[in-house]
């Protein structure tokens, strides 16, 4: 499937109803719901994802 044909939705909300809002500073376009206004780039790795790639704190277990 090409990217014509994908229908990108908010993660938060699920809405399709979006404005394009830029682009992120790896030049990937960024988008904000007009529903509850999340802005949000459909190519990028969400932060609990890159967060998990690291261990937790000994002190205090965060």
């Amino acid at each position: 499937m090409n990217k014509a044909n994908k229908k990108i939705n908010c993660p938060r909300c699920y809405s399709h109803k979006l404005y394009k809002f830029g682009k992120d500073k790896e030049g990937n376009q960024k988008y904000q719901c007009k529903e509850c206004k999340r802005q949000f780039a459909p190519s990028a790795t969400p932060k609990e994802r890159q967060l998990k790639d690291y261990p937790r704190c000994p002190v205090c277990n965060k």
